[in-house]
């Protein structure tokens, strides 16, 4: 996937959320999805904001942490899109590549603003 042209790209051909994909994780508990969907949109910010101080502070090891924890919650929720930049950024701190994972720091952003919508959308339809 492009990164750099993300923001161009249409949301329906993106990965932000597969839904049913959580539902297979939770097995069909709608319940435990919905609960687990909140808990990404009340903690994801958090970890987004420690993965950007951690890139302001040059910190690889913070960067790598932060930015695996975003890896795996995007992960169990069913966002592709988010997983592959987290996971992007995880292996740059790990390689000390402080300038790729400030680069895609924006796309994170941009990628969880799109989910936070497409969760809203998946909202109004339940």
């Amino acid at each position: 996937m492009d990164f750099v042209n993300i923001i161009n790209a249409k949301r329906s051909n993106l990965d932000i959320l597969d839904y049913s994909e959580l539902l297979d994780r939770v097995m069909g508990d709608e319940e435990l999805a919905v609960s687990i969907v909140k808990i990404f949109l009340a903690d994801t910010p958090n970890e987004i904001a420690k993965l950007q101080e951690a890139i302001e502070k040059k910190d690889i090891k913070e960067i790598a942490d932060n930015a695996h924890k975003i890896k795996g919650a995007s992960a169990i929720i069913g966002s592709a899109a988010l997983k592959q930049v987290a996971e992007n950024i995880e292996f740059s701190g790990k390689n000390g590549d402080i300038e790729n994972a400030t680069t895609l720091m924006p796309t994170v952003r941009t990628l969880f603003n799109l989910l936070k919508q497409e969760i809203e959308i998946l909202q109004k339809k339940y």
